[in-house]
């Protein structure tokens, strides 16, 4: 693999996690703390 495609992964994989978390806390939080957060 080149670099170019390494940092793709890497960047697919985090932004998976992201949208896992924001998903999460959506779900475990529903008042104005998400807002607060981001």
């Amino acid at each position: 693999m080149s670099d170019y495609e390494i940092i793709i992964v890497v960047l697919t994989i985090i932004a998976i996690i992201v949208k896992l978390l924001i998903e999460y806390i959506k779900n475990d939080r529903p008042s104005g703390k998400v807002t607060v957060i981001y």
